[in-house]
C-alpha cells in the first residue's frame, strides 16, 4: 500500500479504505454491517476526485456518530479538503488518522449511541389455569439482512412480565416476575459477546433487576440474535426458591429462544426471532388467575429522521411484524 507521508494518493489507496469502511457501513456480513449507501470505488489508473475523497471522511464521522455520542475514541482527520480553492492541491495529503479511525470503527461495530423504544406488544391471559401457560411472540422482518441490520445498529428485544396479586400462588408467580425484571435480547453471540448501547453494557442475553437475591436456574449469556440457533433453546429459567412458597418450590418461569436459521447469502442468523415464555405450576394443584401480562418492547435503532437525532442512519431494516399468542395445559 502507498498511503504513506508526502506520498500520493492512488485509487487502490482510496479502494482500500472504501471497502473496509463499506463492510461496516454497507452491506458487510454477518454482524457487520448497516445497511447504508456503499461508497463507490475508483477504476484502477483514474485519480481520485475531491468529492470521493470526501466521501471516505463523511463515512468515517457518520460511523462515529453511530457508535460513540462523542466519538471520544476516533480522532478526526485534521483536514477536511473542499472540491475547489487555495488548498485543492492539498488533497493529496497524507492524513494519518485515517487508518487508525477504520481500525478502531472495525473494533466497535456493534457499539451503538443511542435508540428508541416502541410501544410494547402484549399478551394478557385470558383465562385461569392449572399445569402450564405458554406465551409466544414472533418478531419476524423482511429478510435476513434486514434483521442482520436491526441488531447491527443496536436494535434490541426487551422482554418484561407480570402478575396480579390475590391468593398465595397468584403471590408466587407476582413474586417470580419481580425477580425476573427486564430480559434484553441484543446483537452479540460468543464473540462478539458484549456490545455498548445507549451509555450501557450489554451480552446477548442481559438481565436487568431491580429485585436482589434471586439467582435464575438457567442463564445464557450467548443468547443474542447470533447465539440462537433454529432449534428452540431453553435461555433463561427462574424458579421458586423460598420457603414461605414452599409448597410450590418446583414452580418455574422458562423463556426459550430461536430464529429461523440463515435465510440469505451475508451470514445473517434468520428473518425472525420467537421467543417462548412458559410458567408452570408444580405440583398443578390450584388455578393461575388471570391478568398475566408478558410484555414484548421492540427497542429499535436512532435515525437520522427522528427529532432531535443525530444518527446518521436511514431506515434499512424495513418493516418488521410482532405477532403474538397464548396457550395452556
Amino acid at each position: 500500500m502507498s498511503y504513506i507521508t508526502n506520498g500520493l494518493i492512488q485509487a487502490s489507496d482510496y479502494n482500500t479504505f472504501a471497502t473496509q469502511l463499506n463492510t461496516l457501513w454497507a452491506t458487510g456480513s454477518g454482524p457487520q454491517g448497516l445497511g447504508q449507501t456503499a461508497i463507490p470505488l475508483v477504476t484502477k489508473g483514474n485519480e481520485v476526485t475531491a468529492s470521493q475523497w470526501d466521501s471516505i471522511l463523511s463515512v468515517i464521522s457518520a460511523l462515529a456518530a453511530q457508535q460513540s455520542p462523542s466519538s471520544q475514541y476516533v480522532t478526526q482527520p485534521d483536514y477536511v479538503p473542499s472540491n475547489s480553492g487555495s488548498d485543492a492541491q492539498a488533497l493529496i495529503r497524507y492524513i494519518s488518522s485515517i487508518s487508525t479511525n477504520i481500525s478502531t470503527l472495525s473494533s466497535n461495530y456493534l457499539n451503538a449511541a443511542s435508540q428508541v423504544s416502541t410501544t410494547p406488544a402484549i399478551i394478557t391471559s385470558t383465562q385461569r389455569w392449572s399445569n402450564q401457560a405458554v406465551y409466544t411472540f414472533t418478531v419476524q422482518f423482511s429478510s435476513g439482512d434486514a434483521a442482520r441490520y436491526f441488531f447491527n445498529a443496536g436494535g434490541q428485544l426487551k422482554l418484561s412480565m407480570s402478575h396480579p396479586t390475590g391468593t398465595p400462588l397468584d403471590s408466587m408467580f407476582r413474586l417470580l416476575c419481580q425477580q425476573i425484571g427486564t430480559l434484553v435480547i441484543s446483537a452479540p453471540g460468543l464473540s462478539p459477546s458484549t456490545t455498548h448501547i445507549a451509555g450501557v453494557d450489554y451480552q446477548g442475553l442481559t438481565q436487568v433487576i431491580t429485585q436482589q437475591g434471586a439467582v435464575p436456574d438457567s442463564f445464557l449469556a450467548q443468547a443474542g440474535y447470533y447465539g440462537l440457533t433454529a432449534a428452540s433453546t431453553e435461555i433463561f429459567k427462574q424458579r421458586m426458591d423460598t420457603g414461605f412458597y414452599s409448597n410450590y418450590l418446583g414452580s418455574s418461569i422458562t423463556v426459550r429462544a430461536n430464529t429461523n436459521g440463515t435465510q440469505g447469502g451475508n451470514n445473517d442468523n434468520g428473518s425472525s426471532v420467537t421467543i417462548e415464555v412458559i410458567w408452570s405450576e408444580i405440583p398443578p394443584t390450584l388455578f393461575v388467575s388471570v391478568g398475566t401480562q408478558i410484555a414484548l418492547t421492540i427497542v429499535r435503532p436512532a435515525l437520522s429522521s427522528d427529532s432531535g437525532s443525530s444518527s446518521p442512519l436511514v431506515k434499512a431494516w424495513g418493516t418488521y411484524l410482532v405477532q403474538a399468542s397464548q396457550s395452556y395445559i
